[in-house]
């Protein structure tokens, strides 16, 4: 029987796949710090988004809909001042942060946008 913590690592495999393939340079996955936790965090290839990065937040359900529900505020929030710790103790130079989630449904998958989710 397969474990959720083995779906959500199958899950983050299938989005850093779909990632790579849609023109984003992953720079970490799993990334972990005392401020929270990033699942995917990447960098678009685009000559004019070089300073850009983008949290992915990556969910597994059986449903669309359950899917959306379960990306919280407090785990965004954790997100987010990962991403600010994990830059500081990079040296990393940022101009935009963008918020994203993989929503994961079997080998289906969705993207949005976070403030997007209802």
């Amino acid at each position: 029987m397969i474990t959720n913590y083995q779906k959500g690592i199958d899950a983050e495999k299938l989005a850093c796949e779909y990632i790579s393939r849609n023109k984003f340079i992953i720079i970490g996955t799993r990334i972990k710090n005392k401020a929270g936790e990033i699942d995917i965090l990447a960098k678009s290839m685009s000559k004019n988004a070089i300073n850009d990065y983008y949290i992915f937040e990556v969910k597994t359900r059986k449903t669309l809909d359950s899917a959306k529900e379960s990306v919280g505020m407090h785990q965004i929030n954790r997100s987010i001042n990962a991403f600010f710790l994990y830059a500081q103790t990079n040296n990393l130079e940022y101009e935009q942060i963008y918020l994203r989630a993989i929503l994961v449904i079997g080998k289906s998958i969705q993207v949005v946008d976070i403030d997007t989710l209802d």
